[in-house]
């Protein structure tokens, strides 16, 4: 093999590394399609920081229009820079121009936060367990079923 020969088989070489690794390259740069990246669950996303946060409905209304803002974009706030209100301070409203209610989450540091902040406020499953702080569903229903048998021993025509 001549050096002419010898330095083509190497460039050749070379030039299929550096090909396998502009693809791999492209591969891991390339637009992702929605239908690729779709959350499992229908509702209203925030991502950040490539982690979608799924905002649940309003706790009040039920509508699923609360989004992300903040004290300007709600309240017409005049300080904009002397504000201490302003970014990073963002809060979830149920968006009234969309058709909610107005209810907010209240004001916190970061979307995740806030976003937090207003799934909590989300109607807890009610079960035999669920309690006033004083009793259960469970023991209550008990108490009305004994009273009730005690009634109609009392009565029994």
């Amino acid at each position: 093999m001549t050096d002419m020969e010898q330095d083509l088989f190497i460039a050749n070489a070379r030039i299929a590394v550096l090909e396998a690794e502009l693809d791999r390259l492209k591969e891991a740069n390339r637009w992702i399609p929605v239908t690729e990246k779709l959350p499992e669950e229908d509702g209203f996303y925030m991502v950040d920081g490539g982690k979608a946060m799924k905002i649940e409905k309003c706790p009040f209304c039920g509508k699923e229009v609360a989004e992300i803002s903040n004290c300007q974009e709600l309240e017409g706030c005049r300080h904009f820079k002397k504000c201490p209100a302003t970014e990073p301070y963002v809060c979830v409203v149920c968006n009234m121009h969309e058709g909610g209610c107005g209810a907010s989450s209240g004001y916190y540091d970061s979307a995740e936060k806030a976003i937090a902040a207003w799934n909590r406020r989300a109607q807890p499953e009610i079960t035999g367990e669920t309690s006033d702080g004083y009793h259960t569903f469970n023991e209550l229903y008990h108490h009305r079923a004994v009273l009730f048998s005690v009634i109609c021993n009392s009565n029994p025509e």
